[in-house]
């Protein structure tokens, strides 16, 4: 499903459209979002920014996971054989879901020319909505994940490419698959 989504955003947006699925774009100006503490600052660049946000981004993940998943759980810690399997899932997730609700958006909003944040605002709503049910879940979940998609779709906008946005999520699927294999 998602290397035919891949396709058809390439038919729509050709190579400048795919050009948003580069993993050696790292940096980039950031756009200022005060609201967020991004000000405008020449030294807040994503190559600062974004292994910033990953390291804060997937503990606040790790806590959540942890009141909503764990918290009061017997869990077990003979995880050894599905540590591969953790980072596997988590990587085949979190790309599937970049392509889903990150690269498509920007790709296609960038190629008709509108606003960045029609990318950013369709990211966060069509991932935060999926997430009700997810994990983290609920009216939380609905909230990290819509931030985490408007962030994410930032990141990618702003670096012109994928790294962060993939970083960031495989981060974070691995702290989740870790803690559903530990119930």
């Amino acid at each position: 499903m998602v290397l035919i989504l891949i396709a058809i955003v390439a038919a729509m947006t050709g190579k400048a459209g795919m050009s948003y699925l580069n993993l050696s774009n790292r940096d980039g100006r950031i756009r200022p979002e005060p609201w967020i503490g991004l000000k405008a600052n020449a030294s807040d660049t994503w190559k600062n920014v974004g292994r910033n946000m990953a390291v804060v981004i997937t503990s606040v993940t790790a806590v959540v996971i942890y009141f909503q998943v764990i918290h009061g759980e017997r869990v077990s810690l003979d995880l050894f054989p599905g540590l591969s399997l953790i980072a596997v899932f988590a990587l085949m997730n979190a790309f599937s879901e970049e392509v889903i609700f990150r690269f498509s958006f920007v790709a296609v909003v960038h190629r008709f020319g509108y606003s960045p944040y029609a990318a950013q605002g369709l990211a966060a709503a069509t991932f935060g909505i999926v997430h009700y049910f997810g994990t983290p879940g609920g009216i939380p979940g609905v909230l990290m994940a819509g931030y985490i998609g408007w962030l994410l779709a930032k990141s990618m906008i702003e670096t012109k490419g994928f790294f962060w946005a993939l970083t960031i999520h495989f981060l974070q699927d691995v702290v989740i698959f870790f803690a559903l294999l530990m119930k």
